[in-house]
């Protein structure tokens, strides 16, 4: 059984060109190996992330030093220490221990991923995991190593034959050769193929490989020739090779989605004893559902030996999966019997009834996308229930950590995935408070994302823990997530526009100049009909600074505010209709309510004969609030 696993990465040929020389053709000839194996894309600090982390992290270039470029995300040390067990990237020609400085030739930085991981970098036990290959002892082994063999052992600088010659001599001669011959697994594999090559695939859940096709093999005693693949795969696919075969699990993020890409366990046989007692079932929570309402499957598996390979037949569509669990909105009536089998040895199933639902109603507007915002696990659900209202094209603010508390970057990444596998077209945005939320975001958040939002308050100061209200600072984030590719969005409190006794108006002229859009918070405002005024203000505020008006949206609220003022429905219609005659870009209307009737009524009460309409349905922080936008777009 594989204990051991060791990948040696080397450097920036095509798969052709490596077969061009003798000795990786030989290794090639001997081992199982992958004939459609794709980088992740140029140039070649991406191609490491995505081995160590499921995140393509390339900025376009490969940045130096490391102490400039952190990244805050989860990687495969967290799952490897996780389970207890041990790891060591071998840097040949390391400079020092922990070196977070520019490249000392033939040693290169960026090349070694770990050191761009916050969490490995700032953590001293963790950073010494990095060192020299002087240290590496093939007769005890970490259950985890990444060889980095310097410029001019890894191809890069020197020769095809003088790579192939280090790596027979120093990683797999001394391996199997060894005591740990039938526990270990040597992955060779190239960063990136030459940068003309842009060969690839798009996954089944959107990730675009197109760093060429490059050479990888599998050598061990159980990797015969016999066993090599000509399916398409990648440095995604590795990274879950190396999640099973060591039984890590998943970062739970789209780049180790084993639906989208599969660990490559075929390259292997007989590598797990037989299995004793193995046994699974199966429970479908509710075994009755409404069209487009979740569904969740979840195999529970005893005996045997970990780690589990699971295979699924019979599943309703659209679904998105965590290794034994399958979440399922199934958009299509009728009953399914849904297996499940471990290991190719072990079935159970289920059977599962899928009604007919209501139709939706119809809006008298034209519809146009929906937005939506999230907190939490609970609101994603609710909204991937609610998929028959939505299309392609509908947005989702995704927001965990909001008003400068931690962001955790997974659940995002992850909600987005979920909500994606049930509706291919959606577009999404992050959405948080404080300055160092910014900086998660945009160094964490999937190619999934296109835009952040920052909420900004004039009487909470304090920009590195919450929100803030000098220009400046709100300068700061836009420039910060525009770097990373990201739109700006200011998403700023009403206490600046009626002119809160505690604070003085702001100059949303000015924001709205730093910033991609600006959302305005008018609730209270809106409260005993003065929308229109607070509305015709902020266009006055646009106007006088020439910035296009289609840039700012205001948000208003019907229902019961905190302070227990009630807001009519006619309130927010003339709120909505002083933002048309202003030539306000989009109108953000806040609703408060707990049900599909709710919806409904809302939906029924939009203007008819508006050039077009966008709706935004928003779950709040308490589970009843629903949040609905309208968005104007003028003609």
């Amino acid at each position: 059984m594989i204990s051991h696993v060791v990948i040696v990465i080397e450097e920036n040929h095509s798969q052709s060109q490596t077969l061009s020389d003798s000795g990786f053709k030989t290794i090639y000839d001997t081992y199982a190996h992958a004939s459609k194996y794709y980088a992740a894309s140029h140039p070649s600090f991406g191609n490491y992330t995505t081995i160590t982390s499921g995140q393509d992290l390339d900025i376009g270039n490969d940045p130096e030093p490391a102490s400039s470029h952190q990244y805050n995300i989860q990687n495969i040390v967290d799952l490897i220490e996780a389970k207890g067990l041990t790891w060591n990237c071998f840097a040949q020609s390391l400079p020092s221990e922990c070196y977070l400085g520019s490249s000392i030739q033939p040693y290169a930085e960026h090349h070694v991923p770990f050191f761009y991981y916050q969490d490995i970098s700032t953590n001293a036990t963790r950073c010494a995991k990095v060192v020299d290959f002087t240290l590496f002892d093939a007769s005890s082994l970490p259950n985890y190593s990444v060889v980095i063999p310097n410029n001019d052992n890894n191809s890069s600088k020197g020769s095809l034959s003088t790579a192939s010659s280090w790596v027979q001599t120093n990683v797999l001669n001394p391996i199997f050769n060894g005591p740990l011959k039938d526990e270990t697994v040597v992955f060779i594999v190239f960063d990136e193929s030459v940068t003309t090559d842009t060969s690839g695939y798009t996954s089944s859940n959107g990730v675009k490989v197109d760093g060429g096709n490059i050479y990888f093999v599998a050598c061990s005693n159980f990797s015969s020739v016999a066993n090599s693949i000509s399916s398409d795969v990648s440095h995604y696919n590795l990274l879950t090779t190396v999640e099973s075969l060591l039984g890590l699990g998943s970062l739970g993020i789209k780049g180790d989605n084993v639906t989208a890409f599969p660990p490559m366990n075929s390259l292997f046989s007989s590598i797990s004893p037989p299995s004793s007692g193995l046994s699974v079932s199966l429970s479908i929570t509710p075994n009755t559902v409404v069209v487009d309402n979740p569904v969740v499957f979840d195999a529970v598996v005893s005996g045997g030996t970990s780690p589990y390979t699971y295979t699924w037949s019979g599943l309703p569509t659209p679904c998105y999966s965590n290794s034994n669990t399958f979440t399922c909105s199934p958009n299509t009536a009728g009953t399914y019997t849904v297996t499940v089998t471990v290991n190719n040895t072990v079935s159970a199933s289920q059977t599962l009834v899928i009604t007919s639902a209501t139709p939706p109603p119809t809006s008298t507007g034209t519809r146009l996308p929906l937005d939506f915002l999230a907190y939490n696990q609970a609101q994603v659900t609710y909204l991937i229930s609610q998929v028959r209202y939505m299309q392609s094209g509908d947005i989702f603010n995704l927001s965990s950590g909001n008003f400068g508390a931690s962001v955790n970057i997974d659940n995002l990444n992850s909600w987005a995935q979920q909500i994606k596998a049930v509706l291919p077209g959606a577009v999404f945005n992050g959405h948080t408070g404080g300055l160092a939320n910014v900086q998660t975001l945009a160094n964490g958040l999937s190619k999934d994302f296109t835009g952040i939002a920052i909420d900004e308050e004039p009487n909470e100061p304090g920009f590195n823990g919450g929100q803030s209200e000098t220009l400046a600072q709100l300068t700061q984030f836009a420039s910060i997530v525009r770097a990373r590719g990201f739109e700006a969005i200011g998403y700023m409190s009403g206490q600046g526009v009626d002119g809160d006794s505690a604070v003085a108006k702001w100059d949303y002229g000015a924001f709205a100049e730093v910033c991609d859009k600006i959302t305005v918070e008018t609730q209270g405002a809106v409260a005993g009909g003065n929308g229109p005024t607070v509305v015709a203000y902020l266009a006055s505020q646009f106007k006088s600074h020439s910035v296009s008006t289609s840039k700012l949206t205001c948000q208003a609220t019907v229902g019961t505010l905190s302070s227990g003022t009630t807001v009519t429905l006619q309130e927010v219609l003339n709120t909505y209709n002083a933002s048309v005659t202003n030539s306000l870009g989009a109108f953000f209307l806040e609703f408060a309510g707990s049900s599909e009737t709710d919806l409904t009524t809302v939906l029924k009460n939009i203007p008819s004969g508006v050039p077009s309409l966008s709706l935004m349905i928003v779950v709040g922080v308490i589970a009843v609030l629903v949040v609905i936008t309208i968005v104007l777009v003028l003609k």
